[in-house]
């Protein structure tokens, strides 16, 4: 059931974000930089969910992935001010290799499962 509450989270995330994306420069008009730093806040949140939900069934190099991921987003966020050019680049760059491996690990669930311990009987 956990794997599909994930794979829910990530086909809302990626929802959210493509109509914050259309809606937002069509009807809002609003900057492509704000934009992409909505589109990180809620990716952002949406990972994070996922990570607390889903830290029993994955392996541990998921997790790792997804949390340098979350650095990877939060590093975004400082790059907006300190190299605004390569800014939309970038974020648009961690998003779409976000939602490949998110799609990528929803198709192949069964060998990036956490593997279960071996007991040792006494």
């Amino acid at each position: 059931m956990n794997t599909k509450v994930n794979q829910a989270l990530h086909t809302i995330s990626f929802v959210l974000v493509v109509m914050v994306g259309i809606g937002g420069s069509f009807f809002l008009g609003a900057s492509t930089r704000a934009l992409l730093t909505y589109c990180i806040i809620l990716v952002a949140v949406f990972e994070v969910a996922s990570l607390a939900l889903g830290k029993k069934f994955y392996s541990e190099k998921h997790t790792s992935y997804k949390l340098g991921l979350l650095a990877t987003l939060l590093i975004l966020l400082g790059i907006k001010t300190m190299m605004p050019d390569f800014f939309p680049a970038l974020t648009i760059t961690a998003l779409s290799v976000n939602f490949i491996y998110n799609f990528y690990t929803l198709n192949r669930r069964t060998s990036i499962k956490r593997k279960q311990k071996k007991r040792l009987k006494s």
